[in-house]
């Protein structure tokens, strides 16, 4: 079993191992099922497989990890399907028309000519964004114990401007690839037929990688929205805790914020994903989790430096999110010891919620 299977998967695997054994009648199929259930808890039960250990925490056993980590995975990939459909069908479309405008020669008609609907591309991103905000406040709803409360107006407002602005990016950039093209093609006097199907082929990466941003960029950050409208109305969360899935996908960023405290009001309690397709999310840690609420400290200053600011909030910066590690300060052996007894991450190996994984860079270790 790979070094890297987390708990998280360990669980999901399970349930469709138990799914799959009440399908089935087969005696000696069902002896092989239940000897791949004991394989993995049997795994997970030998704290000597995993190297370094560290155990959830009291608030993160609360929270249902199976449920988020579907939630990431199941509302990705069904935006960045609506996203590409919806596109792709469009470019189809208005290509036709662009190849009667090339013959008849009114080609100034191209430069107002939108190649997708903005209206759809922003109804999609719209509908996901809620639909994942209902994820996340359901979840966080369920830890807490409270009922689900109603999305709140400034934050419907939100959402709203966002899908306009991200539907107005993902138009305006498909449009200037093709019209790039239509003009690559003029000026080469290259036949209106050759020119469209350039287009179509070009534009079928662009839609497929755009659609993919999105999709990674709308889920995670509006799950992260709906858990914090929850937590913000909740007397009970004194502070929250940054619980990552730490698996073989894991960026250097993640891992450094993995397992900090800070507390409710801490204006990083604003930050929902780190980078596109994030699946980090807060964990509300209450007056009952005294080992968790002692935790509590500010981001250090090698944290700190890889945001920018604005208002005193900190705001995502990819190439300061992403610096080499080479750039961070390191540490004694003895301090990296006395760490990894507290079950912090360090260096090149990261463990957590009973796993072990290889970071492609060193996170940062203050």
């Amino acid at each position: 079993m790979a070094n890297y299977l987390t708990k998280t998967k360990a669980e999901l695997l399970k349930s469709r191992i138990i799914r799959l054994s009440n399908k089935i009648d087969d005696p000696d199929k069902i002896i092989k099922l239940n000897n791949q259930l004991s394989q993995i808890d049997n795994f997970f039960s030998n704290k000597s497989n995993l190297g370094f250990y560290r155990a959830l925490t009291e608030c993160e056993n609360e929270a249902d990890i199976i449920f988020l980590s579907n939630s990431f995975s199941t509302l990705e990939s069904e935006t960045k399907k609506e996203l590409k459909e919806e596109a792709e069908k469009e470019v189809y479309k208005k290509n036709s028309i662009l190849e009667n405008i090339l013959k008849i020669g009114l080609i100034h008609k191209i430069f107002s000519l939108d190649f997708l609907n903005r209206d759809k591309i922003e109804k999609i991103i719209y509908k996901q964004s809620q639909k994942a905000i209902e994820k996340g406040k359901t979840s966080a709803s369920k830890e807490l114990g409270q009922v689900r409360p109603a999305t709140s107006r400034d934050l419907t407002k939100l959402i709203k401007y966002n899908a306009q602005m991200q539907a107005n990016d993902f138009v305006d950039t498909i449009n200037k690839q093709i019209r790039e093209e239509v003009s690559n093609g003029l000026a080469h006097n290259v036949a209106p037929a050759l020119i469209v199907s350039s287009i179509i082929s070009r534009s079928e990466k662009s839609i497929d990688n755009k659609s993919a941003f999105y999709a990674g960029a709308i889920v995670g950050s509006a799950i992260n929205q709906g858990r914090k409208a929850v937590f913000d109305k909740n007397k009970s969360v004194l502070a929250l805790q940054r619980t990552e899935i730490l698996d073989n996908k894991i960026c250097d960023m993640c891992l450094s914020m993995d397992g900090r405290v800070i507390s409710a009001n801490d204006p990083y309690a604003e930050i929902g994903q780190l980078h596109t397709h994030c699946r980090g999310y807060w964990s509300a840690v209450k007056e009952k989790n005294t080992e968790t609420i002692k935790k509590i400290k500010p981001m250090p200053k090698s944290i700190s430096d890889r945001f920018d600011f604005q208002n005193g909030y900190p705001i995502t910066n990819k190439f300061k999110q992403y610096k080499v590690s080479q750039q961070l300060p390191l540490l004694k052996k003895s301090e990296i010891n006395k760490r990894l007894e507290a079950g912090e991450t360090i260096g090149r190996r990261s463990i957590h919620k009973g796993k072990q994984v290889t970071a492609s860079t060193k996170p940062t270790t203050e």
